[in-house]
């Protein structure tokens, strides 16, 4: 008897529970980091009004600033994941320019591939002595004819590879190949 009650109770309970997911919902707005990982780089707002400037790397934090919708602005660290520390710079009421540090929840952004030519920079930094240019877009692989970009070398982000979001396509010295960007430091040009 109190098996059949209990199996009872499990189909009603199934059952609710298959009415309630095929409810369509709206989607929120995403990110474009589909593998669920945030980067340093170029970031455009991705909401209908505002993006919170944030004084902590957490969703509770106060707020220090709006950041309109449309705005682009360059992530210069990630902590908690998902949280990009910001520069944003604007003008305020008597047309001054300031600048406000702060965090911003990246799920609410999306990538900004800059087609203009003023993309993201990125920097080999002084604690390496240089780092590989790669024959291909993997991590493992050999270096391209024995090239190595040198502390302080600045180069321009390429197109990001499908299948290792840290590896970017560089040109240096008349070859092009692969860098991961673990191994570099992210200058912001917008």
């Amino acid at each position: 008897m109190l098996k059949k009650k209990l199996t009872s109770k499990l189909l009603a309970i199934a059952a609710s529970a298959a009415m309630i997911s095929s409810i369509s919902m709206p989607l929120a707005n995403v990110s474009a980091r589909a593998d669920g990982y945030y980067y340093q780089g170029c970031y455009i707002t991705n909401v209908s009004e505002y993006l919170t400037l944030r004084a902590e790397a957490s969703t509770s934090s106060k707020d220090i600033a709006h950041i309109p919708s449309g705005t682009t602005f360059c992530v210069l660290k990630v902590e908690n994941g998902y949280m990009g520390y910001i520069e944003y710079e604007y003008r305020d009421n008597n047309g001054r320019v300031r600048i406000q540090n702060g965090y911003v929840n990246l799920k609410y952004a999306l990538e900004n591939y800059r087609a203009d030519g003023k993309g993201v920079v990125d920097k080999v930094p002084n604690r390496y002595r240089n780092i590989t240019l790669r024959s291909s877009d993997s991590v493992y692989s050999s270096a391209l004819d024995n090239t190595y970009l040198p502390t302080g070398t600045r180069r321009q982000r390429g197109d990001y590879s499908n299948n290792d979001r840290r590896m970017t396509k560089v040109s240096y010295n008349g070859k092009t190949g692969w860098i991961n960007l673990d191994y570099t430091e992210f200058v912001c040009n917008l």
